[in-house]
């Protein structure tokens, strides 16, 4: 590799983060039609689907299911979630300079629906590191997969979210500040 190549920044000893896991952290309560009342004042979201048990039975669930986005916002009350996920990736040793933190994508699989009285579970992995070079610079993207899972151990949402990590003072020489 040369000094131009961006894998070149990628060391071995970052390479080895990748399959490094924590968790599985529990959601601290199960989830509650006050969550998702809360959820929907603010979101706006009328879907029947989410208030009417008939409703949803006719629709073929087996009772008012939980609003799938709702569930990505739920993960943060687990225990665990702040210090000991984030030190997955935040305590990554990255290059010097490399602090500019961007979101680079997110994709959720929907795997089952999520009911009124479920208990989730969340696990983190890191399941890639890659570097490549764009306007801004040399950038260096982490992906990594959470999986929420239902009381009884079945996944219910896969999340794949991949965060770009850009040298700032490159960033800033850019004009992408």
């Amino acid at each position: 590799m040369t000094a131009t190549d961006p894998n070149s920044l990628i060391t071995d000893e970052m390479r080895a983060w990748v399959g490094r896991a924590v968790g599985p952290f529990p959601i601290p309560e199960q989830i509650a039609a006050s969550d998702v009342r809360r959820f929907l004042d603010a979101t706006g979201d009328d879907n029947p689907l989410w208030t009417d048990d008939d409703y949803a039975r006719a629709a073929g669930y087996r009772q008012r299911a939980v609003p799938p986005m709702l569930i990505l916002e739920l993960y943060r009350r687990a225990s665990g979630t702040g210090e000991e996920d984030a030190a997955l990736w935040h305590e990554l040793p990255w290059p010097p300079g490399h602090t500019d933190t961007r979101n680079a994508g997110n994709e959720v699989e929907w795997v089952a629906p999520v009911y009124l009285g479920d208990q989730l579970t969340v696990e983190h992995r890191i399941v890639d590191l890659v570097a490549r070079r764009g306007r801004a610079g040399i950038g260096l993207y982490l992906t990594r997969e959470s999986v929420f899972r239902e009381q009884t151990g079945n996944v219910v949402v896969r999340l794949r979210a991949t965060t770009v990590k850009l040298n700032l003072q490159a960033t800033a020489s850019a004009g992408h500040e």
